[in-house]
């Protein structure tokens, strides 16, 4: 299970799926940003093996020189 009902919040036990998840969800952005993107990581409590935590993933992507010319235009 992936995700929370709208206006609750709860812990569910640690599963292995989570990394599996985080993996195909990677992938996907890679897919579609990867160009503009040096990593993506799986933060927060569902990163950590055995913890007990809300079913909902986290990510932090690096960024490339993308954001910069970004704002350079801004």
């Amino acid at each position: 299970m992936l995700g929370l009902p709208k206006g609750e919040v709860f812990l569910v036990a640690w599963t292995k799926e989570w990394n599996k998840e985080f993996l195909l969800e990677k992938e996907k952005i890679q897919d579609t940003i990867g160009q503009y993107i040096m990593d993506i990581h799986h933060i927060g409590s569902t990163s950590i093996n055995h913890l007990s935590a809300k079913p909902k993933h986290k990510y932090a992507e690096e960024k490339t020189t993308f954001v910069k010319s970004i704002l350079e235009k801004v």
